[in-house]
């Protein structure tokens, strides 16, 4: 549904989440639904960025957990991208309110972290990693 509320006949969103399954977290105090909302809103507000500021015309959303480290969401867009310093985006903007700041606190209340790489002229890429909860598979 988040990619049919985004797309129109300029903006075309693909979704990967052929591997995401139902994944454990690194907190005791989170349940699934928290997790999914979290991620849905994090997801949700880079869409926004990637069209509102970046005016992107192709986004790409992959969701996977196939791997070790954890739950990873990557939103990469095809937009006129930004200057970050190490991997940081500006918290804050005349434009973009408290977006990247907010995306980034839900991310490390999961127990995660968000990385975003960009260039202008390059597009933006936002990566966020929630590390599995140790268990015995």
């Amino acid at each position: 549904l988040l990619a049919q509320d985004f797309s129109n006949d300029d903006v075309e969103v693909i979704i990967e989440a052929g591997s995401y399954l139902p994944t454990y977290v690194d907190s005791d105090t989170l349940n699934g639904s928290a997790l999914e909302e979290s991620i849905y809103r994090i997801a949700q507000e880079a869409l926004n960025n990637a069209i509102k500021h970046a005016h992107a015309r192709q986004v790409a959303i992959r969701l996977d957990n196939s791997k070790q480290k954890g739950l990873c969401l990557s939103v990469k867009d095809d937009g006129v991208g930004f200057v970050t310093v190490t991997g940081e985006a500006k918290e804050e903007s005349e434009e973009g309110g408290f977006g990247m700041k907010t995306m980034r606190e839900r991310a490390e209340a999961l127990g995660g972290f968000m990385r975003v790489i960009s260039a202008p002229q390059k597009g933006t890429t936002v990566e966020v990693t929630i590390p599995f909860k140790d268990v015995e598979l």
